[in-house]
């Protein structure tokens, strides 16, 4: 079973705005997101703080329980609501995620492997973008307990990753700051 995870509750502190309010597509970013995986059948939540969760035009929700870690507290809260799951996670600040990109993702994903991701560069792995299959649960409260809350310690000590050439690395583009936002749109309008 797999669950996909819109993760919206980030502070922006960077952007200097909330990113998944941010329109590239006619709709705010997280309600475009949720129209993919919707579009694919895939049941969704979407990860938010307490003062998110009531703008969300009654889209389901999981209340991120550990707000200041970042998106490895959304992903957690998500594994502790249903740890049977596997959850396909999918960050805000990525305008260019498309039913395609996704649609790869889940059709090259093997739950032997307990990492589905992209690989962003030699070194780096897209972690934002990424399945992680309910073994990975164990993993999350670990570093949780040693306060690591990067995930890119999971994927650090995730022996196991199916580590995946993008379609397309551009599609993989998120947006941080203005001159990201500004890149962003000027690559959209171009696309257009």
């Amino acid at each position: 079973m797999i669950k996909a995870l819109v993760l919206i509750g980030g502070k922006s502190k960077r952007l200097g705005r909330a990113k998944h309010l941010i329109d590239f597509h006619g709709l705010p970013q997280y309600k475009y997101l949720c129209d993919q995986l919707e579009t694919l059948g895939i049941e969704y939540y979407i990860s938010c703080n307490s003062d998110q969760s009531n703008d969300l035009m009654g889209l389901p929700t999981i209340e991120d329980k550990y707000p200041e870690i970042g998106p490895k507290g959304g992903i957690l809260s998500a594994f502790e609501t249903y740890p049977e799951s596997a959850w396909l996670v999918l960050a805000c600040d990525l305008p260019f995620v498309n039913i395609s990109n996704i649609k790869f993702l889940l059709d090259q994903r093997n739950p032997k492997n307990l990492v589905t991701t992209y690989r962003v560069s030699p070194k780096f792995l897209e972690t934002t973008f990424t399945i992680y299959e309910k073994e990975t649960y164990s993993l999350f409260l670990e570093s949780y307990d040693q306060g690591d809350y990067s995930l890119q310690s999971i994927m650090k000590s995730s022996k196991d990753i199916n580590a995946l050439e993008p379609l397309n690395l551009g599609d993989l583009f998120n947006v941080n700051s203005p001159q990201d936002l500004e890149q962003a749109r000027n690559l959209i309008q171009k696309r257009n």
